[in-house]
């Protein structure tokens, strides 16, 4: 069974690669978005990421190294989040129907994923590392609550406090980040600061994830740049201290880790 679930997630993940770098080039060259030019410049600029993080995905499927499956399961939920936006997010366009074929793809691949992570025996070496990861998805996840529950009040007495050029409030990124990312980032922190097999995985899983949507948010920030709107420089700045320690601390972490098959 685990044999065929890896060759499944192996399977899933290059449809998933196919899949989105077709969308990805469609939503480029294709002139496909019919959302404001600033909603759209942003679409673009994730687009480039993803195909980016495409290929990264093909790497990391066809790996042999156990610790690539915690990487592989944090690309596989950066698809999942993407394109769940993408499907709930952009007006209607000719594209839809593929966003919608990735996302059970990518939560299917996830869940066989974690299945075969969750089959590993984990033992890690005492390390300030584990206390930094922990601190950092706990800030993650206050930082993220308290940026969307203030736009929130602020949309609903109507004052916005993210000044959207496209006007409308981010509903699916609300529902996302609070719903999901905001949950994972303080259950895997406190686990990880209790040394937990959950908190492990999550935890690794969490800071992939946040790396590759940090890299998405600096290519959307810099399309948008491009497309005649004021850079804010702070911004990206924030974007790549969120990309660079995500990256680091993922890399950091899984070094710590002793992976062995398991049976359980």
């Amino acid at each position: 069974m685990s044999e065929r679930q890896e060759s499944t997630v192996k399977n899933f993940s290059f449809i998933i690669t196919i899949l989105a770098v077709i969308a990805s080039l469609g939503g480029i060259f294709g002139n496909i978005y019919r959302d404001d030019p600033w909603s759209t410049a942003q679409l673009i600029g994730q687009d480039v990421a993803t195909i980016l993080i495409s290929v990264f995905l093909i790497f990391v499927a066809v790996s042999t190294n156990l610790k690539a499956k915690f990487i592989q399961a944090g690309v596989l939920a950066y698809f999942i989040y993407t394109y769940l936006t993408y499907a709930f997010g952009p007006k209607l366009n000719p594209l839809f129907l593929v966003y919608v074929a990735i996302i059970p793809l990518s939560i299917l691949a996830f869940v066989f994923a974690l299945i075969q992570i969750y089959r590993l025996l984990i033992k890690e070496e005492s390390h300030w590392t584990f206390r930094i990861a922990s601190l950092y998805l706990l800030a993650m996840g206050l930082m993220l609550s308290l940026l969307w529950l203030f736009d929130i009040y602020s949309y609903l007495i109507g004052e916005p406090f993210l000044k959207n050029p496209g006007g409308a409030p981010y509903q699916e990124i609300y529902a996302l980040d609070l719903g999901i990312v905001v949950p994972a980032c303080f259950y895997g922190g406190i686990q990880l600061l209790r040394r937990k097999q959950s908190g492990y995985i999550i935890s690794a899983i969490m800071l992939v994830k946040s790396a590759t949507m940090g890299l998405a948010l600096i290519s959307m920030t810099i399309a948008v740049y491009l497309q005649g709107y004021e850079l804010e420089g702070v911004l990206v700045i924030l974007w790549a201290i969120i990309t660079v320690a995500g990256l680091i601390l993922s890399l950091l972490l899984l070094r710590r880790f002793q992976l062995t098959p398991g049976k359980r």
